[in-house]
Order: structure tokens, then C-alpha cells, then sequence
């Protein structure tokens, strides 16, 4: 079982993936955080950051909505 998190990319910001390093920036500023964490990936797609695990369990799945919030 896959669990995404999806987060749209407001319009005037940019996002992008160097690793694990997530660099945004805006006309507020730019924020560097890095993401990594055994067993979720992240990519940008469309407009989207996608947070998702395969796995099942429960420290990994609230990973993933911590690194959403973060985003």
C-alpha cells in the first residue's frame, strides 16, 4: 500500500529538489529543508510535492505528514 501527501506549489513560488534538500523560494524569501528519512521519497511533479512510503508502519506514515506540514 503506497501513501501519498500531496502539496501544491503556490503560483509565484518556486520549488526543486537537490537530494534530499528541498529549496523553495518566493517573494517572501527562500527556505532550505532537508527531507530525508528512511522510506519516504519525495519528488516534485506538476506542480505538486508528493511525499509517499510504502510503508505500513505508523512512525513512517506520521513522517510523512510531518514532511508535508514542513513543505
Amino acid at each position: 500500500m503506497v501513501t501519498e501527501r500531496k502539496v501544491t506549489v503556490p503560483a509565484g513560488v518556486t520549488a526543486e529538489l537537490d537530494g534530499t534538500v528541498l529549496k523553495v523560494s518566493g517573494k517572501k524569501g527562500k527556505l532550505e529543508r532537508d527531507l530525508h528519512y528512511p522510506g519516504i521519497n519525495v519528488r516534485i511533479e506538476d506542480g505538486h510535492l508528493i511525499v509517499s512510503t510504502e510503508s505500513t508502519r505508523k512512525k513512517v506514515y506520521a513522517m510523512t505528514g510531518t514532511f508535508a506540514s514542513h513543505a
